[in-house]
């Protein structure tokens, strides 16, 4: 029987080896997936931010035509009311 022990636990550790490297190789191409998933979420984020970026640049052009839009109503309403004085004064 003792004969036989070396043998088994040689087959043992072959068997153990052999489970290693099958868990090593899923491993390996677990960390592979991760790392691709990682840049593809780093390209996103890095799209969104360029996004963001033109969003706020567009938002900032945006208030400052109305702010130019509405000195300009402001304006035109004055110079409405002084044209309208002017008829109502010419017509009197």
């Amino acid at each position: 029987m003792s004969e036989q022990y070396p043998e088994l636990i040689l087959e043992i550790l072959k068997s153990i080896e052999s489970n290693q490297a099958k868990q090593l190789a899923i491993h390996s191409e677990a960390l592979s997936i991760q790392k691709q998933n990682f840049e593809l979420y780093k390209q996103q984020w890095e799209r969104a931010e360029r996004i963001n970026e033109k969003s706020e640049s567009i938002m900032n052009k945006g208030a400052d035509i109305q702010t130019k839009a509405m000195k300009a109503i402001k304006i035109i309403i004055v110079l409405v009311i002084l044209l309208l004085a002017y008829l109502v004064y010419s017509i009197y």
